[in-house]
């Protein structure tokens, strides 16, 4: 991925929200034009686009000519009419924000290169005054009240900067068919990112990183996305969504995984196995080619899922310590194990987000809260108490709050 598309758009909050449904209009009209012929092709800058006209309404917006953008911009540019309410608001400082941010983020070259074909089409009085926001943006000079009606939208720019600054942990994900790969990973981002059944659902790489902050979108280009996660906030991760290693459908989806384990090109290896399926021989192969074949200096969590699936008879803490025996046997002496329940997990993280739950999974949340609520399934137990953060009940019992802290720790370490 190029850093651009771990970029947030800075949507939430935007001023133009404010404007009238015609300005609106027009100004989606200038930047479909503006990014077309300063960006043409560029998926990342198309695709952010198209999301900022959905967000402010807009149905349809058609490319301008080069007189028609000239006439557009001035008109706008007066900001009479432009609001709904008084406001202190300069559509010149949002349009050469986003602008520059749609197709030169991060580089000034060419954003002095837009920036010189908008100038012409402004007034005079108002040229100098978008020079020195050119410099606010890419030099990080002092800001001053010119550019008050901006001031959200500077803050997201830099928001966006020291995010993409930060060093990169890329974290893959591996299991045996079945073991809740997919259902975690879109628990991790409270999305859901990726198919997840009882069934073969990753057949190839997949990819899914976080971003800076909320903006209500998720980037997709191919096997690639990305989006926010509340969860994963102050780490910049990438997370490696690999295909199940035992399909006798699918033989080439072991040789996808193996290459992708050997190669090396990751930080951190979430291992994920099922409760019910502990010491399998897919397993026990899987995790032979894994210790064998991923870099020395590559730390493994093993993730113990499905503990939703027990029953009165079954014991969590048994399982914990047949799985720490069974790695210890492997030569892992200190291995470090994260019980957890994506599927109750996913249910908390959406009533905590305030998400609506459906009639079946309202049933279900019920019953996760009585049963995760008893000593013999709380998860929190297993994870440090300092390590949990303040989440309400079934987020923790359900182990998945001291799971994303535990992936937080480690990449911060890895970071420094």
């Amino acid at each position: 991925m190029l850093d651009n598309e771990f970029l947030s758009l800075p949507l939430i909050g935007h001023p133009m929200l404010n404007a009238t449904d015609i300005a609106k209009s027009d100004y989606i009209s200038i930047l479909k034009t503006l990014v077309n012929m300063f960006a043409h092709g560029n998926t990342w800058s198309d695709a952010s686009a198209a999301a900022y006209a959905e967000y402010f309404g807009v149905l349809e917006a058609r490319e301008l000519s080069e007189s028609e953008l000239a006439i557009n911009i001035r008109n706008l540019t007066a900001d009479r009419f432009s609001f709904r309410t008084f406001r202190i608001t300069t559509f010149r400082h949002l349009l050469i924000f986003d602008v520059l941010f749609l197709v030169a983020y991060g580089n000034e070259q060419n954003g002095r290169t837009v920036t010189d074909f908008i100038l012409p089409l402004l007034r005079k009085k108002h040229r100098k005054d978008v020079l020195k926001l050119i410099d606010l943006l890419y030099n990080t000079a002092s800001h001053d009240g010119k550019f008050m009606s901006a001031k959200h939208l500077i803050g997201c720019w830099r928001q966006n900067s020291r995010f993409t600054e930060l060093p990169l942990t890329h974290i893959l994900v591996t299991a045996t068919m079945s073991a809740g790969k997919s259902t975690l990973i879109n628990t991790l981002f409270g999305d859901d990112v990726f198919a997840a059944r009882n069934e073969v659902c990753t057949d190839r790489t997949q990819t899914v990183c976080n971003k800076p902050f909320r903006d209500g979108v998720v980037y997709r280009d191919g096997d690639s996305s990305a989006l926010f996660s509340e969860s994963l906030v102050g780490s910049r991760l990438c997370l490696i969504d690999t295909p199940g290693v035992n399909s006798a459908r699918y033989p080439a989806h072991r040789d996808i995984t193996r290459t992708t384990i050997a190669a090396g090109q990751y930080d951190l290896l979430l291992y994920i196995i099922s409760a019910t399926q502990i010491g399998v021989t897919d397993d026990d192969a899987h995790l032979r080619y894994v210790l064998a074949k991923k870099p020395p200096n590559v730390s493994i969590v093993f993730v113990l899922n499905k503990l939703d699936t027990f029953n009165e008879d079954d014991s969590v803490c048994g399982s914990i310590d047949r799985l720490r025996d069974r790695l210890i046997e492997y030569g892992i002496a200190e291995p470090l194990i994260c019980p957890v329940s994506a599927t109750v997990g996913r249910l908390a993280k959406k009533d905590y987000n305030n998400v609506p739950l459906s009639e079946i999974e309202s049933v279900f949340y019920d019953a996760y809260i009585e049963a995760f609520g008893t000593p013999e399934l709380d998860l929190s137990v297993y994870y440090p108490h300092e390590t949990v953060p303040d989440k309400p009940p079934l987020y923790l019992q359900s182990g998945l709050a001291g799971l994303e802290q535990t992936i937080l720790q480690i990449s911060e370490g890895l970071q420094r």
